[in-house]
């Protein structure tokens, strides 16, 4: 005769409840280590390119006003008016031993960087140029608030 053979039930069982909340649980924490990730990748590149950027000015600053022959009164809006949003403004402190001058907002992709101009005289014929540039994460304010600087010197020899 034939029997009716008994099917293992174990095989075919369904994930208890606990099993389930463990299993979306982990889900959860992985999708929120993923997301987290990339936010912060995401801001340490915008980062990134705004340091690039402070620095790229300083050196454009840096290098008009060098080859202006480091002239005091050297003024990067009526030089540089045509190649950047560049206006009279206020910036970051002036290095100690350095006399100010003048300060600058700069808008660049829509990120304001604040310049402040410097210079030292060495001897009587080396000058100190120093070009320190600022900006926030947080955007303008009035006042600004800086959150990073960048400082860049280079020496000129007067005639």
């Amino acid at each position: 005769m034939w029997r009716k053979r008994q099917t293992d039930r174990s095989r075919f069982r369904a994930g208890t409840l606990v099993e389930l909340v463990i299993a979306l649980t982990a889900l959860t924490i992985v999708v929120l280590a993923h997301s987290i990730t990339g936010y912060n990748a995401k801001l340490d590149i915008q980062r990134s390119v705004r340091r690039s950027t402070a620095a790229t000015t300083a050196l454009l600053l840096s290098e008009s006003w060098a080859a202006a022959e480091g002239i005091t009164t050297y003024d990067p809006v009526a030089d540089l008016a045509s190649q950047l949003a560049i206006t009279a403004g206020t910036g970051p402190n002036v290095p100690a031993g350095f006399t100010s001058r003048g300060s600058y907002a700069i808008v660049l992709d829509g990120v304001h960087f604040y310049a402040t101009l410097s210079s030292q005289e060495l001897a009587s014929t080396l000058r100190a140029l120093n070009v320190a540039i600022a900006w926030s994460d947080r955007g303008a304010g009035d006042p600004p608030t800086f959150a990073w600087d960048f400082h860049l010197t280079t020496y000129v020899l007067l005639d």
